[in-house]
């Protein structure tokens, strides 16, 4: 299987930051900490962004020219 390309990576942190914006929208910082079902599906996004940003980190190590 072919390992995805980059830009399907950063598609991905994409897809992942709009989800959290979404998510959160026209909420105070105070009802974003009490709404814990918000507070998980949010860092279950940047848990995603994350591993992403690693997992192109560690291809551009493999392989200097990307």
């Amino acid at each position: 299987m072919k390992p995805p390309s980059m830009a399907k990576h950063l598609y991905d942190v994409l897809d992942a930051g709009e989800s959290a914006a979404r998510l959160s929208a026209g909420m105070s910082f105070e009802e974003y900490l009490q709404n814990e079902a918000v507070r998980l599906a949010v860092e279950r996004q940047f848990i995603t962004i994350g591993r992403v940003l690693n997992d192109c980190s560690m291809a551009c190590l493999a392989s200097p020219r990307m």
